[in-house]
């Protein structure tokens, strides 16, 4: 490059206001090496004239030192801006622009009587300067001052990484309305939903109809509306149209288009790809996220939970499926004006939101997505007037942030504290890995194997569901556990099958998917089925809510699930587990077996 090309082009510094001239000023270390080789050619010019070029003349001619100067008068009135000039010495490794800039953050400056050369033999600066000796110094520092800067700056770089890792700062986190542990609301309502199929005479036991209690959560929406569900099915096929139970899931599925008129937005988490109903609502300006469960845990998604605007709850077995809202027997709880819990749920629809399309787990969560309460530390709760603990808990483990209980933790330490009766209502029960090479997973079998042994006078109770897919092997695990009891005074196992209907067609649906545990002074209400696989490897969550006894109070969560458990346990439906009458749970006993 010819030399006066090179001034024009610094020379445009001038033009610039002050921020403008110091970044446009260090954006010219590339050119140094050009500047370096016109040094040489008029170096070697000089010499052939019988002179030498000093450095001043170079920084001179190529209007460099005008700039600095220029620079360095305005970072008086800007100290900032002052330290973006020094640090940016760092980005700069060519021996003129350090020396430049040395001199800029030093103060000083070159009289035109001083004479100086460089010299690039080892890379190392070197002032030779008959009448201004103090410069010597300044630039015998510059190495050492240079060095000193890329320590600091090394050292500032590693504590903000350090301080990252460890604060889990918020690059994920989301708005949560203001709301915190200390601003949520401690005082509850709840109320126990279930669906009960119409052509199955069972009362209602202070319980309210599920469809119900989901329409009165749309109503009450007035910001969001975030739904986790594993299956998408509330329009029923053209076949299934003409059933008049099919119109309760058409009715919720346009209430959930019509929330954008109302200003409510609707968030979904799902692992479904492909499903023409959350397309639909995408269309109506819904935020759909999906997870790939396959490649994050090779399972499947099998939460269901709903979240209203960061206040009302909903966690239970029904998924949006219209059969769920009339043809299977469903049950859950909601909460409302429940902000602490909510909030604590919400992390959780949190947590899969930011897995959408990662085929991976993160390392490190993000703060907001930890547990706000746990087995260790309830929230503390007035539920219908009465004082109660509670927390949420969440499977497989590796979907558990800091904090955050995992499901079977949550179910042993129920089982441990039970001290009279363990009531448990499950559509499976299977110790085992139900895959392609099953494995015995035997935890929570274990579980109520150590109660039944070490605890005296506990009394547990199994009701099972029935069904076409329900594992054989299911029957010799239930045989197992009542065997611990034949000839024990001090405990007591039994274990029945809830048997439905058999349909026209032969086939035995199983239409009980209740998955709930009561005991004297907690419950445990959760989405998984209690099977191995259902842990280990797909996504559910579950709340525990602990209470003290108390004779009188009639309206506690305990005493309520209890009495829905005793009002199943003694139907019709219900089959004792007989060695002389065995239920058949498998399509081809289903004609010989089942007389209802």
């Amino acid at each position: 490059m010819m030399m006066s090309e090179l001034q024009v082009q610094m020379l445009e510094l001038k033009s610039y206001n002050t921020l403008g001239r110091a970044a446009a000023a260090f954006s010219l270390a590339g050119l140094v090496e050009e500047v370096y080789l016109a040094q040489e050619g008029w170096r070697d010019q000089s010499h052939a004239e019988g002179g030498e070029l000093t450095t001043l003349e170079l920084l001179e001619n190529c209007a460099f030192t005008k700039s600095i100067n220029s620079s360095r008068r305005s970072a008086a009135s800007d100290p900032e801006l002052s330290f973006t000039r020094c640090a940016a010495t760092l980005t700069v490794h060519h021996e003129a622009c350090s020396f430049a800039l040395v001199l800029h953050s030093s103060g000083s400056t070159l009289d035109s009587t001083s004479s100086a050369s460089v010299s690039r033999s080892t890379g190392k600066q070197t002032l030779y300067s008959g009448r201004a000796p103090g410069y010597v110094a300044v630039l015998d520092a510059v190495g050492s001052q240079h060095k000193c800067i890329v320590i600091f700056a090394l050292v500032c770089c590693c504590a903000v990484l350090i301080a990252l890792i460890f604060s889990a700062v918020d690059v994920w986190g989301d708005d949560e309305d203001g709301i915190t542990e200390d601003s949520c609301n401690h005082t509850c309502r709840f109320v126990l939903v279930e669906n009960i199929p119409e052509d199955l005479s069972i009362p209602y036991k202070d319980t309210v109809p599920l469809t119900a209690g989901l329409h009165e959560l749309l109503d009450r929406a007035r910001r969001s509306v975030e739904i986790v569900s594993p299956w998408w099915a509330l329009n029923s096929t053209k076949s299934e149209s003409d059933l008049p139970q099919a119109k309760q899931g058409q009715i919720l599925f346009r209430q959930l288009m019509s929330l954008r008129s109302r200003s409510v937005s609707l968030r979904v988490a799902s692992g479904l790809t492909d499903s023409p109903e959350l397309k639909a609502l995408a269309r109506s300006g819904a935020d759909v996220r999906y997870l790939n469960m396959t490649a994050l845990t090779r399972g499947q998604l099998n939460s269901s939970f709903w979240v209203v605007d960061r206040k009302h709850v909903y966690v239970g077995s029904a998924i949006m499926d219209w059969r769920s809202l009339s043809t299977m027997k469903e049950f859950g709880i909601i909460f409302h004006d429940c902000s602490c819990l909510a909030l604590d749920l919400h992390r959780i629809f949190s947590l899969y939101c930011q897995l959408q399309h990662k085929d991976f787990l993160p390392s490190i969560w993000s703060k907001r997505l930890y547990a706000l309460y746990n087995r260790d530390k309830n929230l503390t709760l007035f539920l219908n007037g009465t004082e109660a603990g509670a927390y949420i808990s969440s499977s497989p483990d590796v979907f558990c942030p800091k904090h955050r209980t995992k499901d079977t933790e949550a179910i042993k330490r129920v089982i441990r504290e039970a001290e009279t009766f363990i009531y448990i209502s499950i559509t499976d029960y299977l110790p085992m890995m139900n895959r392609s090479q099953p494995k015995y997973w035997s935890l929570i079998d274990n579980m109520l194997r150590e109660a039944l042994i070490l605890s005296r006078n506990l009394r547990v109770r199994l009701l099972v569901s029935c069904g076409e897919r329900t594992e054989p092997l299911t029957l010799n695990f239930l045989w197992s556990l009542k065997a611990l009891c034949v000839e024990s005074l001090d405990c007591s196992v039994e274990a029945k099958f809830f048997v439905p209907r058999e349909q026209s067609d032969g086939r035995l649906y199983r239409i009980n998917h209740s998955r709930f545990m009561v005991t004297d002074n907690s419950v445990y209400l959760g989405n998984p089925n209690w099977v191995g696989n259902e842990f280990v490897f797909n996504a559910g969550v579950g709340v525990v809510i602990r209470q003290r006894p108390q004779e009188n109070n009639t309206t506690s969560v305990v005493k309520r699930m209890k009495a829905v458990f005793e009002r199943d346990w003694h139907s019709h439906y219900s089959k004792t587990l007989d060695p002389n009458n065995i239920p058949a749970c498998s399509m081809h006993t289903v004609k010989e077996n089942i007389r209802v």
